[in-house]
């Protein structure tokens, strides 16, 4: 519990710091009667979110966490469940805040500001939430900060120990590997050309589509060149008939089992070009050269047709 009594006021971005900070379950009780009228109808909210998030191995039945029959989740629906919510200003801030102070006058401490008196260094850990059931052990998530990178990290089922706090030891543990073996790895420079395509009938011959960025990867020290590589879908070519900031496809960056994918905008108007129109259709030249052919001898006739009146009116 996070120490709320009956009679507090507070409000509802006191209740979300209490529920996070110190895990109080009296604070998510408050929360559920005040958003929804009653912890069953606000399990029910919680459902159709993990439903919408398409989390098959996720069912809640209480806003507690505490074990019970159909009350379950796995770490990477947890994981799914923690990206969707950091997209949130707000959860951010209370997910990586180590104490805060309620309008009541109650401080409340993250359970993880409780294991730097275990002499533990967790100046890498930014933010977490931890947590504990006899079925579950204990559990953590956590964005934690290693060689300048911000990575999530969940554990579960680690054991209960009165004398260690193994999951705080589990994360330190990955923390120190993954500082001592990985590495963040450009796979394409900013710049670099991934597909040219040709123009037809614009002022450009060709329009070359580029990483606007450096493509990188997290991963170990050997990165081998069959590890990555890179698809193009979209036009195959381009005319004058496209504007800059048109969406002419996608690319999409493969690396092992991972895959990031980047839309490409046009960054440039393409204009008409009459010359390279005939170049690329030569044969529309005929009827265009028979004109001005035809229109040549309509002119020479006309100016011998006025000779030859200056001389009938000199005569």
């Amino acid at each position: 519990v996070a120490g709320l009594r009956v009679g507090d006021v507070v409000t509802y971005r006191d209740l979300l710091y209490a529920s996070m900070l110190p895990s109080g379950a009296d604070a998510t009780t408050a929360l559920a009667y005040g958003i929804s009228g009653s912890t069953a109808k606000y399990v029910e909210l919680m459902n159709k979110k993990a439903q919408e998030l398409n989390l098959k191995n996720t069912h809640f039945v209480n806003v507690t966490g505490l074990d019970t029959d159909g009350h379950y989740s796995t770490a990477e629906d947890v994981l799914t469940f923690l990206l969707y919510a950091l997209n949130n200003k707000l959860f951010k801030q209370i997910y990586t805040t180590r104490n805060y102070t309620l309008s009541n006058g109650l401080l409340v401490l993250s359970t993880i500001s409780h294991y730097g008196d275990y002499g533990y260094d967790l100046t890498h850990i930014i933010g977490s939430k931890t947590g504990f059931e006899e079925i579950a052990g204990l559990c953590m998530s956590a964005i934690i900060k290693v060689n300048g990178k911000e990575l999530i990290l969940v554990t579960l089922g680690a054991e209960k120990n009165a004398k260690r706090t193994t999951h705080i030891e589990d994360t330190l543990t990955i923390i120190n590997y993954l500082e001592e073996n990985y590495k963040g790895q450009v796979l394409y420079k900013k710049g670099t050309v991934l597909k040219t395509l040709p123009v037809t009938n614009g002022n450009i011959k060709s329009y070359d589509i580029v990483a606007d960025e450096d493509i990188s990867i997290y991963t170990v020290d050997k990165l081998a060149q069959d590890d990555y590589y890179y698809e193009y879908e979209g036009l195959e070519k381009l005319s004058f008939k496209n504007n800059a900031g048109d969406k002419i496809g996608t690319i999409k960056y493969h690396y092992l089992d991972d895959t990031i994918i980047s839309n490409v905008y046009l960054e440039e108007n393409i204009h008409f070009s009459l010359i390279n129109f005939f170049i690329n259709n030569p044969l529309n030249l005929i009827p265009f050269i028979i004109v001005i052919i035809l229109f040549l001898c309509l002119l020479k006739s006309q100016n011998k047709k006025k000779k030859r009146r200056r001389k009938k009116n000199a005569i």
